[in-house]
């Protein structure tokens, strides 16, 4: 085997190990965040947590946490939440952002009608939908909802004049934009950060 490829297959062996130890230490991370802020998920079902921090409606950052609830159940998400304010730990933690998994919502549905293989009549339909999310914050240490939304994507396009369906394809969906984690960040700021 020449020089060039052992070096080549030698580099390819380092970067797949280092991808497979980021992986192996991200999931760990998840884990352990999981595991560390998992008495928070009480706020979302409204009870309370006595290791948390006292929340005052106060000008200055008010660290925080987030919850999503998932077909997984309800599990910590830090990334809804703003850096500058993301809680070190349940201690510190003073307000919980409980958000539920985006669904989607029927806008309407426009019918089309065409000429299938054998030249009969048939519709096909077009659906818009748009996406939704619920959110709320609650005090950390007494589970009390202090604000709560229910959060909508961006719609979809209209329904054109014309529709291109596939052959056997009765029926299209087209979906808006889902909230992002930067949505979900925006809500939250101006009761984090005062």
């Amino acid at each position: 085997m020449k020089t060039s490829v052992k070096i080549i297959l030698g580099l390819v062996s380092v970067l797949l190990l280092a991808c497979v130890a980021g992986v192996v230490l991200i999931y760990i991370q998840t884990s352990k965040t999981q595991e560390q802020f998992a008495p928070l998920l009480e706020s979302c079902r409204g009870n309370t947590v006595s290791q948390a921090a006292a929340y005052t409606d106060t000008p200055g950052n008010h660290p925080a946490m987030g919850v999503m609830k998932s077909k997984l159940g309800l599990r910590i998400y830090t990334y809804i939440v703003p850096d500058e304010v993301l809680a070190a730990s349940v201690a510190e933690a003073q307000l919980v952002l409980c958000a539920t998994e985006a669904e989607e919502v029927l806008i309407e549905r426009c019918p089309y009608a065409t000429k299938n293989e054998k030249g009969a009549e048939a519709t096909n339909v077009v659906e818009r939908y748009y996406y939704q999310q619920e959110v709320k914050l609650v005090e950390a240490k007494t589970g009390q909802t202090i604000a709560s939304e229910t959060l909508r994507g961006k719609d979809p396009r209209e329904c054109l004049k014309q529709e291109t369906f596939l052959k056997g394809q009765e029926t299209v969906k087209v979906k808006g934009q889902e909230i992002s984690s930067r949505d979900l960040q925006e809500w939250i700021r101006p009761y984090v950060i005062k």
